[in-house]
Formats: C-alpha cells, structure tokens, sequence
C-alpha cells in the first residue's frame, strides 16, 4: 500500500481531486454516509479496519493515511 493509494480512495469517495493532507473530511463536504464508504473501501482494498471513533478522533488525510498505515 502507498500512500498515494489511499488518497485516491479519499478523492474518489469525496469527488473531488486534488486533495490536501490537511483536508478534514467533513469540512470537504463529507457525510456519515461517505465516511461509511470510505471505511469500507479502505478494508476491501487495504484489508485495514478503521472504526469510527478512529476516524472522529483526526478526521483529516494526514492522520487517516497514518491510521491505514499503522494497521496494515
């Protein structure tokens, strides 16, 4: 997994390219319904598990390819 790999997950999600490691993902326009999303792309591609209070906790790109990072 490169990091590269899991911003485009973010973008992809979001729909929007471009995107800057310190995006907050709810700030950006992001959902619960896209954060779901998200979670579960992450876990089918990367075979990482992040759980929401995870997520809540740092909600931006930096710290989420860092907690990707952190559970492979």
């Amino acid at each position: 997994m490169n990091d590269s790999a899991v911003v485009a997950v973010w973008e992809d999600v979001l729909g929007q390219k471009g995107a800057s490691m310190n995006d907050d993902f709810f700030e950006s326009g992001g959902t619960s319904i896209q954060l779901l999303k998200l979670l579960h792309e992450v876990q089918s591609q990367f075979s990482v598990t992040i759980d929401f209070n995870e997520f809540y906790l740092a909600p931006t790109l930096e710290r989420f390819v860092q907690l990707v990072r952190e559970k492979q």
